[in-house]
């Protein structure tokens, strides 16, 4: 993935022009622009709310074994 300065001017205030199989390619990349970032912290924030609201009423956060199906 290739960014020019020229190019980031032009597409700031709008959608970016990279296509889905770009971003998949280079996908360690993608998941460090701001956006994917603003996405991470989304996430963590609901699921944090959801186990504060979950502890306050007595659940018990319990991690289970990957379930596998044997060919």
């Amino acid at each position: 993935m290739v960014f020019h300065q020229d190019e980031d001017k032009k597409a700031e205030g709008r959608q970016s022009q990279i296509t889905d199989r770009t971003r998949l390619s280079n996908r360690i990349l993608d998941l460090r622009t701001a956006t994917s970032q603003s996405i991470f912290r989304i996430q963590a924030g609901l699921g944090n709310a959801f186990r504060s609201a979950l502890d306050e009423r007595g659940f018990i956060e319990i991690h289970t074994p990957k379930l596998q199906v044997r060919t």
